[in-house]
């Protein structure tokens, strides 16, 4: 017959992506893991939609603000919470400052490269 599987809540150390200008560092981001294969999925639909808005909409503050975060140390690092998961903690690294709508299209496809690299899918 057919198994069912069983899809366990669990947290990455931590993973990374880049693209371009922009790294990107995830600690304790949340995923379903398929317990028989190993094969990882978003904890719930929306999950990476909810996540970028969080980063680029809540914590980050408009351009400006982050462009003179990155002039500082060239990191800006913050924590968000989704639907009451574990405090994720993110890391952002920027090699060069760029425009704004280079930076927000970087960030997606940084999250986009690490959330691959770790074999996360929809």
């Amino acid at each position: 017959m057919f198994k069912t599987k069983e899809w366990k809540i669990c947290y990455l150390s931590e993973i990374m992506g880049s693209y371009k200008d922009v790294q990107i560092i995830f600690k304790n981001l949340p995923c379903k893991i398929d317990m028989s294969s190993g094969r990882k999925k978003y904890p719930y639909d929306d999950f990476g939609c909810e996540l970028y808005e969080a980063l680029v909409g809540e914590k980050l503050g408009d351009f400006l603000q982050i462009k003179k975060r990155f002039e500082l140390d060239g990191v800006i690092s913050e924590t968000i919470t989704l639907k009451g998961y574990r405090n994720i903690e993110v890391k952002l690294m920027l090699k060069r400052v760029i425009d704004d709508e280079t930076f927000y299209y970087e960030v997606g496809e940084a999250m986009t490269d690490a959330l691959s690299k770790a074999g996360i899918k929809v």
